[in-house]
This record gives C-alpha cells, sequence and structure tokens, in this order.
C-alpha cells in the first residue's frame, strides 16, 4: 500500500537496506498517471526503487506463473520433460524481471491478486 512506501521513503532514501520485499497489486496502487511523485504509480515506484539501487528483482504472481507455463507448454509440446520431471516444473516459481520488463510486468499484473 503506498502509505507504507510513503512511510519508508526516508529510511529507503537515507539509509537503505540491503535487501527489501514488496507485495504489490500494481493496478489498484495506481493513482494518478501525471502526478511527478515516484510513488504515485507501481512502475514510476519500481522505477525509483531501480534508481536506489534495488536492480536485482525478483517475483512471483499471476505473470510469473503465465510466462512459466509458456516456457514449460513449449517444452512439452517438443517431448521435453518426461513424467518425472513434470512434478519438479510446477510452481510455486521466482522470475527475475530487468528494468525494461517493468511496464510489462505492471500491465499484465493480475488485477487483485499480488505480484
Amino acid at each position: 500500500e503506498r502509505h507504507i512506501i510513503e512511510g519508508a521513503r526516508r529510511l529507503l532514501t537515507r539509509r537503505p537496506p540491503p535487501i527489501i520485499l514488496l507485495e504489490l497489486i500494481p493496478r489498484q496502487a495506481r493513482t494518478s498517471s501525471t502526478s511527478p511523485d515516484p510513488l504515485d504509480s507501481t512502475q514510476r515506484l519500481l522505477e525509483w526503487l531501480f534508481d536506489l539501487g534495488y536492480t536485482d528483482v525478483a517475483h512471483s504472481g499471476h505473470v510469473c506463473d503465465e510466462r512459466w507455463r509458456n516456457i514449460t507448454r513449449y517444452v512439452n509440446s517438443r517431448g521435453g520433460l518426461g513424467l518425472e520431471l513434470r512434478e519438479a516444473m510446477r510452481q510455486p516459481t521466482w522470475c527475475h524481471s530487468a528494468r525494461p520488463n517493468l511496464p510489462v510486468l505492471v500491465a499484465r499484473a493480475h488485477p487483485t491478486l499480488s505480484e
């Protein structure tokens, strides 16, 4: 929720912890697309965190699940996974996200579930 990040703004800019863990629902966090405040949209929040040095981003949720289904569907269609590996290849998993992928992560996120 925005007020939590707002409350942590001073900590994150003055004495940043080495790791932060966020639970976001990007579509619910959007408030204003024209505000200059970096915390007013999920994408700008994530860009702001990148600018602070938090560049190793991993996520789990709808977008990651969708990506994983596409990868495993492709591998399975080629006969790549035997029955013994199918169970091991199921969720939950985490996906890495680079800065250029943030808009896709925000846009494709589930409307009510966290990412």
